[in-house]
């Protein structure tokens, strides 16, 4: 039957197509750079309490010092993070406190023992300077006490013995009386 051969201008619709695509090119970049923009400034938003809370965490370990406080900027989730770590850093400030008094304490316990000690080693070799005299004196007065005995013994003797002899002087008396009278 026959052929239809149509022939188009397709430079219209390639310059719309192009046109299009540098439009869809132009808001995919505008699209792109607010996104990067928003997505920056919600970072900072985000991450700066949380690389304050770091910080501040960090400082605490290295200075071991528990009075610092990280600062809540938002009553948001972080905040609540920071609410809970300021928390926990009183309670471990309180404990510290505790355990240094508790530790202070103790070194008086100590030295006030130490002190006792000291006071009954003191009293322990006094007690066995005395015990030494003590027998040193034992010693002594055994010493002393045998010739002692011995000498009371004797003089005993002579008590009985002067005293024999007084009653026998005093009967030969009566007797040289009776004798001469």
């Amino acid at each position: 039957i026959g052929n239809l051969y149509l022939v188009s201008d397709l430079r219209e619709m390639r310059d719309r197509i192009t046109r299009f695509s540098v439009i869809i090119g132009v808001i995919l970049l505008v699209a792109l750079l607010a996104a990067l923009g928003l997505s920056l400034k919600f970072q900072s938003v985000i991450s700066a309490p949380i690389l304050k809370l770091a910080q501040a965490a960090r400082l605490v370990s290295a200075r071991q010092e528990y009075s610092i406080r990280a600062v809540k900027e938002n009553e948001d989730e972080i905040g609540n993070l920071v609410d809970d770590f300021n928390h926990m850093l009183e309670q471990i400030q309180r404990q510290d406190s505790d355990l240094k008094r508790y530790r202070d304490h103790l070194q008086e316990e100590v030295t006030a023992r130490t002190a006792e000690l000291l006071a009954a080693e003191v009293e322990l070799r006094q007690a066995q300077k005395l015990e030494s005299v003590g027998r040193l004196a034992s010693g002594i007065a055994h010493e002393i006490n045998t010739p002692i005995q011995f000498i009371g013994d004797n003089t005993r003797f002579l008590q009985e013995a002067f005293a024999a002899f007084q009653t026998l002087l005093e009967k030969y008396q009566m007797v040289v009386d009776a004798a001469a009278a």
